[in-house]
């Protein structure tokens, strides 16, 4: 008993404070056929109350939800750099990373390392990204968290 969490989050978790669940719902939905929600406990679960199919998004979102090392989604506009000599600075996603960026780095959970994977993006469009002729591709905020989730999130994760 005393290896309980008393959060009730395990380290296999995708967390999302109450603060970005809207948005990160929003996104999620914009691009996949099926519909996730949030338990007490602020973990991404899928809403098997709607019925739903199946698609290519929404099976990797599956797929991190039951996968080792856990997830994190924030949405910020600036993260701190810290430099060589110690000091620091807050830097803009949108001009530092392109609308979206993703640190990986472990946690020790009751004595073992677990992967820690923290998406953190601002949910402003990236009209920069463009396509083989130069056109741009008018990437969303759905775009971006998908491509930072489905795209980076599973390198330091099992599955």
């Amino acid at each position: 008993m005393r290896f309980i969490d008393p959060d009730g989050r395990s380290a296999d978790d995708v967390i999302v404070g109450k603060e970005d669940q809207a948005f990160v719902l929003e996104n999620f939905h914009a691009r996949t056929s099926a519909r996730f929600t949030f338990d007490d406990n602020n973990r991404l679960i899928r809403d098997d109350s709607v019925e739903q199919s199946s698609d290519a998004f929404s099976d990797k979102i599956d797929q991190a939800i039951g996968a080792e090392g856990e997830i994190i989604i924030k949405q910020e506009q600036f993260v701190t750099k810290t430099f060589k000599d110690g000091t620091s600075l807050d830097v803009s996603i949108d001009l530092e990373n392109g609308r979206g960026k993703i640190s990986e780095g472990v946690k020790l959970v009751n004595g073992e390392q677990v992967g820690v994977a923290t998406i953190e993006l601002t949910g402003n469009p990236n009209p920069n990204v463009m396509d083989a002729e130069g056109n741009s591709l008018n990437q969303t905020s759905a775009d971006i968290l998908l491509h930072e989730f489905v795209g980076h999130a599973p390198s330091n994760h099992q599955f």
